[in-house]
Formats: structure tokens, C-alpha cells, sequence
């Protein structure tokens, strides 16, 4: 059941200085004309989005934001602009958050649907990336400088304070995503999100907590690799299916479209398995790790880089005869310069693993088992 309608502070400031200056518009109250005028606005809007016309979509919404600055989905838009526009200038997700800040205003919690969170927590995400980036470079100016120089002393205090920014930021995008969940609509994006902020606390913790970060990272992952794999099922049936009865252009249509979907859902699976087997690798567990690298190879057998993680975990495992297969189908497959130090570790490995074969046959053997090259 929906929560009851309990306008913000900040919504009843707006309806005030709008009755105050005698709009209209206070409390939705558009004329005929101006109600069209604002569904034209919105429609021609969401259609340029769609079409990723922004400038031209930002146009109509400004236009529709003149009829009623109110107006939810049209700030929706806005700020889900700014976010596109914060790919190449990352300065821009203040910007997306304030927007998304403003758009939370508008209704109670429990009135929102999942876009605004999902740009709240984008925007956050975005902001925690840009701190996190400007910690690395003050922490290697400061590395760059003298030993008790005015300058390493600054940077520091400059990395320090761009690192608790990250971690609020982090910390804000969180509760946005589990917002997401609570409301139980965009699960899947909100399970993806919530995933790699768990995977990115793992490198600020040490020891048992780090162990422990490990597993729920991990946790979050296979949760959001469980939802992928039902969704990329349910479009596959659809695409085996087809759409027997309608016209023929409409059952390519609908084929298309949900052949679209499955290889989307491949995408998410592609990119959650890499996640997943990179945190059992490095906590140890090679064996499960292997498992996800094995799906990876069998969804496109030409992945040089999967043949070559999972010789690694082989290696590790002291699969030898695996872990040589590996490496010599990821020196096959691999574009990389002969060179390239991938290629000269797969190499290396390939020796030492050839040297290892003709110690056993000798009746030698290593406590240790096989070392990295």
C-alpha cells in the first residue's frame, strides 16, 4: 500500500511564494491550455531524451518548467540530462544532485518512483568517483614531495579531506539504491549499484573486516547475478516464442525487441561474473572462481582475457595441465604484442609449468607447489 501524501517543507515554501505572487499554478491548478501546453512539452521531451537529443529535449523541458516549475517528470528529465552530461565532465553530478535533491522535494518518499533514487544514487555514485580520483592524485603529490614540506603536509590534508567526501558520497548512493529495493521497482539496477559499492568498500578495509567485506560483496553479487539470469531467461522465451497470431512486421517487432533485451541481460551477466570471479580470486577461493570464468568462456569462447584468469586459478589450484591449455588458448586468441606483459607472463608461466612436469617425472617434488614466474 502506498504511504499517504505528506508534502515537504520545501513543496509547501513553493506553493506559498507561488500563491503569494499569484500564480496559478499553485496546487496544480492549470488551466485547460496550459495543461495541454505542459503534455506537449513532456512528450516532445521524453522523445528527444529517448532519441538522446538533449539539447533539443532540454529545450522542451525548459518550455514545460515555464507552465509549472513543479512539475515531476519534467524535473526527472533534467536531472537525468545532467547526469548524461556528467559522463564527460564529472563536475556535472553536483549539478544531477541538486536537480534529483530538488526532484525528492516535489513528493513524500513513499509518492517517488524508482528513477529519482536511482539519479540520487547515480549522482552520489558519481561524485564518490570524483573524490576518490582527486584522493589518488593528492596522495601521490604527496609522495612527490619532501619529506616535512609545507606541500606534502597540504596535499595530504587535501587527499584526507577529498577521501571522507568520497566515503559520504558512497555512503548517500547506498541508501538511494536500497531505497530502490525497498520500493521493489528497478531492482535490477538497484541490485548492480548496490553490488559494486560493496565490491568498492573492499579496498579501504584490512584484515577481518576486509574478509568479512569479501563475503558480502560477494553476497550482493550473486543476488543481482540471480536476477540478470531470470530476466535473461524470461526474454529468451520470449525470443524461441515469438509472437504466433499477430501480423508479421509486428512479430519481427516484438522478436527484435526481446532479442534486444536477452543480449542486454548477457551484458549485465558478462559483467557480473568478471566482478565476481575477480573477488573469489583474490580472497582465495580459485575453485569458485573458475566456475564463473567457465561461464564466461562458454557465452563467447573467443574472451582471450577469461583464458588466461582462469589459468591463473588452475595455477593456483596447481592444476598444471589446465592452467597449460589456458594459457596456450590465451596466446592464441590474445590481440595483444607479442611483447605486451600479459603475453610474456602467459609465457613464463607455460616454462615453469613445463619445467614442473619434468621435476614430477623424476620423482621431484615441492612443498610449496608451483610459484609465480
Amino acid at each position: 500500500m502506498r504511504a499517504a501524501h505528506h508534502p515537504s517543507p520545501r513543496r509547501f515554501l513553493a506553493v506559498a511564494l507561488s500563491l503569494l505572487a499569484g500564480s496559478c499554478t499553485a496546487f496544480g491548478g492549470l488551466s485547460n491550455e496550459e495543461s495541454e501546453r505542459l503534455a506537449g512539452y513532456t512528450e516532445r521531451a521524453e522523445r528527444y531524451f529517448a532519441s538522446k537529443d538533449y539539447p533539443r529535449a532540454s529545450q522542451q523541458i525548459e518550455k514545460g518548467l515555464k507552465v509549472d516549475a513543479y512539475d515531476y517528470r519534467l524535473n526527472q528529465l533534467r536531472g537525468q540530462i545532467l547526469l548524461r552530461q556528467a559522463r564527460s565532465d564529472p563536475a556535472r553530478f553536483r549539478d544531477a544532485l541538486r536537480q534529483f535533491e530538488r526532484v525528492r522535494g516535489l513528493r513524500s518518499d513513499g509518492e517517488h518512483d524508482y528513477l529519482t533514487f536511482l539519479g540520487l544514487g547515480q549522482a552520489n555514485q558519481g561524485l564518490y568517483q570524483l573524490h576518490r580520483r582527486r584522493w589518488r592524485e593528492f596522495q601521490a603529490k604527496a609522495g612527490r614531495s619532501p619529506k616535512g614540506s609545507p606541500e606534502r603536509r597540504e596535499a595530504r590534508a587535501k587527499a584526507e579531506e577529498n577521501l571522507r567526501l568520497a566515503r559520504r558520497y558512497l555512503d548517500a548512493a547506498e541508501r538511494a539504491f536500497q531505497h530502490m529495493v525497498e520500493l521493489g521497482d528497478g531492482l535490477v539496477q538497484a541490485r548492480r549499484y548496490l553490488f559494486k559499492i560493496a565490491a568498492d568498500r573492499i579496498q579501504d578495509l584490512e584484515g577481518k573486516a576486509r574478509e568479512r567485506q569479501f563475503d558480502e560483496a560477494i553476497s550482493k553479487g550473486l543476488a543481482y547475478l540471480d536476477l540478470v539470469l531470470a530476466r535473461k531467461k524470461h526474454y529468451r522465451n520470449k525470443e524461441e516464442e515469438g509472437a504466433a497470431g499477430l501480423p508479421a512486421p509486428l512479430q519481427i517487432d516484438l522478436e527484435n525487441e526481446a532479442r534486444r533485451r536477452r543480449r542486454e541481460y548477457e551484458m549485465q551477466e558478462i559483467e557480473c561474473r568478471g566482478i565476481l570471479h575477480a573477488l573469489y580470486y583474490h580472497s582465495g577461493r580459485y575453485a569458485k572462481a573458475i566456475q564463473h570464468l567457465d561461464a564466461l568462456i562458454a557465452l563467447d569462447p573467443t574472451r582471450a582475457p577469461e583464458y588466461y584468469n582462469r589459468a591463473l586459478c588452475h595455477y593456483k589450484l596447481g592444476h598444471l595441465e589446465e592452467a597449460s591449455r589456458d594459457f596456450q588458448d590465451f596466446l592464441r586468441l590474445t590481440s595483444l604484442p607479442f611483447d605486451a606483459p600479459k603475453v610474456r607472463e602467459a609465457s613464463a608461466y607455460l616454462t615453469r609449468i613445463e619445467e614442473s612436469k619434468k621435476r614430477r617425472k623424476r620423482g621431484e617434488t615441492s612443498d610449496r607447489g608451483p610459484s609465480r614466474p
